[in-house]
């Protein structure tokens, strides 16, 4: 991953160009302008921006003929933006948990009803944890994917959970009856379990961040092997609360 010598995608690249050419000076240009600007054919130009267009990643304006940036870059700077102040926040309630624990700590944050891994600090003995920076959390199974799912509207939930959920243990939670009754805990307790749902012999903690408006703004969790984990299991709880308390009282109504 992240190799200088990997071939580019040209059309990425493109789409790219296109959207580096707005700058403070020049908010809005015409197709003809990105055309120019980027050594484009017109015809190719057009396409790819009707295609960010598309995904509001550009704005058009028919009364000026002229393009400019959409909500969706915002929406990512925000999330950038977000997720590199709050894992400074956290940096070093996690170092602590992992030292305390010897296992492997994690810090997500929440993109729609995603998890996404921001940091990771730590390692399990003798069992390797297939997570990293930038890699999204598996939906049911995972603690933080819990959390996350914790904090959604019903309306998402209902879309999410008519469609077959995965099994990926044999105790992976797949009724959705269940599946509801397990969040309206997490929302109670601040604490979601993963009990070997994902991978044998691994358990999952995980408790919620929020800011001062109770918005959900990130998850921690601390992982392991499962009779490590479970002999522990209320000292981490306990701990993952604390934490999450400390973290909440320094980002307060920044976040």
């Amino acid at each position: 991953m992240g190799s200088a010598t990997a071939k580019p995608i040209q059309s990425v690249e493109r789409a790219l160009r296109i959207l580096e050419q707005f700058t403070l000076s020049e908010p809005k240009i015409t197709l003809s302008d990105l055309a120019k600007k980027t050594g484009l054919k017109r015809t190719t130009c057009y396409g790819i921006a009707e295609t960010l267009l598309k995904h509001k990643y550009l704005d058009y304006d028919e009364s000026t003929g002229k393009y400019s940036l959409g909500v969706s870059n915002y929406i990512l700077g925000q999330l950038y933006a977000q997720s590199m102040e709050i894992r400074a926040i956290a940096s070093p309630y996690i170092n602590q948990l992992a030292d305390n624990y010897q296992t492997a700590v994690h810090l997500v944050v929440p993109d729609g009803y995603d998890a996404v891994y921001i940091d990771k600090v730590g390692e399990t003995e003798s069992f390797r944890i297939l997570s990293r920076v930038g890699k999204r959390a598996e939906l049911f199974a995972a603690a933080i994917s819990k959390v996350v799912l914790a904090y959604q509207e019903e309306s998402v939930l209902d879309q999410l959970l008519s469609k077959p959920m995965p099994r990926y243990t044999v105790n992976s939670i797949t009724d959705p009856f269940t599946f509801r009754r397990m969040l309206n805990e997490v929302r109670e307790r601040k604490i979601a379990l993963d009990n070997e749902e994902l991978d044998v012999g691994l358990v999952c903690i995980a408790t919620p961040i929020e800011n001062n408006q109770g918005d959900l703004v990130a998850v921690i969790s601390v992982s392991g092997i499962s009779e490590k984990m479970h002999e522990q299991e209320k000292a981490i709880e306990k701990d993952l609360l604390q934490c999450a308390a400390k973290i909440k009282q320094t980002i307060g109504d920044v976040l």
